[in-house]
């Protein structure tokens, strides 16, 4: 009775959508059922090319969490198909969950090797990969202590260290960098925008790190991806931008609206006032003020 399809095979080359698509996902629903039965997703559907890196956005409750969960097989979907390519299965699927995922009782470097096992990585490069990590993310001087008895932030960069142990193609981070400080949250992106051939998706409250650097923006809104660009994209299809009002014995801004064309051919009157220019976002904004 199931409508699910989940693929994490790569024998076959049928794409949803786009042939170019390491991550497809066609149509996807989840609902937990309950007293009252919740739709945490509603026919999502996208697709993504390698070497994206996809910054999720949106509100508590949106389904980011429900999303990432169905992409890394942890719940199953209630309908819908999911195709992640290139790997014959999910161990090669870097995940870091919201919640922290670790043995309190075992230490950093024990963590490392369990995991470092699991994936099958060689002994020489998962020394090289505990050094890497160790440095890159501040963790040599407690590589002997016991996950339970790190710090929030400390236990927050373990995880999305064994999220990447071992270079998987697909990496899915659910909210990185919540619980760690300024510092912690510049050395986290820095890493993961350092990934080479490496898909992720992550999801963030953080708009300007999104902005920053993902490749793609995602919006989700009540279980539902609402917009998928840019943030350039996404200024311009909400009208995001510039608002210049005129101060004039006319009353309106028709005088200046020419000159602001020829510079910002979008520049519109505001629907609401006579007397107010909208302009998107443009690098001639400045020229137009010099020459206003």
């Amino acid at each position: 009775d199931s409508k699910v399809n989940i693929d994490y095979n790569n024998n076959n080359d049928t794409a949803i959508d786009s042939k170019n698509a390491i991550i497809q996902v066609n149509n996807l629903s989840k609902k937990f059922k309950g007293m009252k039965d919740l739709k945490a997703l509603e026919h999502v559907s996208f697709n993504v090319k390698k070497g994206e890196m996809i910054v999720i956005i949106g509100p508590n409750g949106s389904g980011k969490s429900t999303l990432i969960n169905c992409l890394s097989g942890t719940i199953m979907p209630s309908s819908g198909k999911i195709r992640i390519c290139n790997h014959s299965d999910t161990r090669n699927v870097g995940v870091c969950y919201q919640k922290n995922v670790f043995i309190n009782r075992l230490t950093v470097r024990e963590h490392f090797e369990l995991f470092g096992a699991y994936r099958g990585v060689p002994d020489d490069i998962l020394e090289n990969s505990i050094e890497n990590f160790a440095e890159t993310l501040n963790l040599r001087h407690m590589m002997n202590n016991r996950a339970g008895n790190l710090s929030g932030g400390q236990k927050r960069k373990l995880c999305i260290a064994l999220s990447l142990l071992g270079n998987p193609p697909v990496v899915l981070m659910d909210e990185p960098t919540a619980g760690v400080d300024v510092q912690g949250r510049m050395i986290i992106w820095k890493m993961i925008s350092s990934l080479k051939d490496t898909t992720s998706i992550i999801t963030s409250h953080e708009l300007e790190e999104a902005e920053t650097l993902s490749s793609r923006m995602f919006i989700m809104t009540y279980g539902k991806v609402s917009f998928t660009g840019t943030s350039t994209e996404l200024r311009k299809e909400n009208k995001c931008g510039y608002v210049l009002r005129i101060d004039s014995e006319s009353g309106n801004a028709q005088s200046v609206l020419k000159l602001a064309q020829s510079f910002v051919p979008d520049a519109e009157i505001s629907e609401d006032r006579e007397d107010v220019i909208r302009m998107p976002s443009n690098r001639r904004i400045a020229d137009f003020l010099q020459a206003f």
